[in-house]
């Protein structure tokens, strides 16, 4: 999570306010669908199932890290056209699932390839505007509710913590740091990969985990799904405001954790 002013505006909840949105919109369209998901858990959810599950993603997620840090040091243009094609295809798959349930095919594919060609439009004339970022975000909360599907529940709560440290040592010591420090261009060059509201962004990411946790939280009750909603703004207003006093932060893990236990203590009482 990066760039903030001094004052706090509501400019700075537009990202969260869409996904908190979006989540209950895109989880009906899944719902209606019916269709089966593909379990991402490799190990079974017994003893270290779970956190073998979620080291198993963590390394992935590690390995795609060191590569784009490698083709920012050594061939910034593959870089470049390597974020364009994962942007541009992610964009018109995700549109394509949730299109294909709500139209027939032939006018699904016309729909998410008009989306998909618009999102390389806006790429490659360097335009990052509201319209992508809305595009960019409706995209990420259809596979962070596409990911809790896939996950059981252990499996979740594992995976959840676990890129939320991650998340903590990338800006800090990591992936992250090394963009920041390497070269002056380069969060030019990941900007399709932020979700931009005014003078604010979030990661593809952030968008993702926050997106996992508040279907997560939908699954059980609209009574949670409310509560987590409001500890996911609790936790945002409280990034904002360290933010105030840094020039990047890690978005997930004071809300992801704050979430978190708001659901555990609620399947404890209820």
């Amino acid at each position: 999570m990066k760039g903030m002013k001094r004052t706090l505006t509501l400019t700075y909840y537009f990202p969260l306010a869409a996904t908190v949105t979006l989540v209950p919109v895109f989880s009906e369209i899944l719902r209606i669908g019916n269709l089966e998901t593909p379990n991402l858990g490799v190990f079974p959810e017994k003893g270290m199932g779970p956190v073998l599950n979620a080291v198993l993603w963590l390394s992935i997620t590690a390995l795609f890290g060191l590569l784009m840090v490698y083709l920012l040091r050594r061939y910034i243009n593959a870089l470049k056209a390597f974020i364009m094609a994962i942007s541009v295809y992610t964009i018109f798959a995700i549109s394509n699932f949730y299109l294909g349930i709500l139209v027939f095919f032939e006018l699904s594919m016309i729909l998410s390839v008009s989306i998909a060609s618009l999102s390389l439009y806006l790429l490659i004339k360097n335009r990052y505007t509201l319209l992508y970022s809305i595009i960019l975000l409706a995209v990420m909360v259809g596979l962070g509710i596409i990911f809790n599907s896939s996950f059981e529940d252990t499996t979740k709560i594992a995976v959840l913590i676990a890129y939320s440290l991650f998340d903590i040592y990338s800006v800090y010591k990591g992936m992250i740091k090394i963009i920041f420090e390497d070269r002056g261009a380069a969060m030019t060059l990941l900007s399709p990969l932020l979700v931009r509201f005014g003078p604010t962004a979030l990661g593809v990411g952030d968008v993702i985990f926050y997106s996992l946790l508040l279907s997560y939280a939908l699954g059980m009750s609209q009574n949670l799904f409310l509560s987590a909603s409001i500890a996911l703004i609790v936790g945002h207003t409280l990034n904002l405001w360290i933010l105030k006093h840094k020039r990047i932060i890690p978005a997930l893990p004071i809300p992801v954790m704050l979430t978190l236990s708001v659901i555990q203590i609620f399947k404890i009482l209820f």
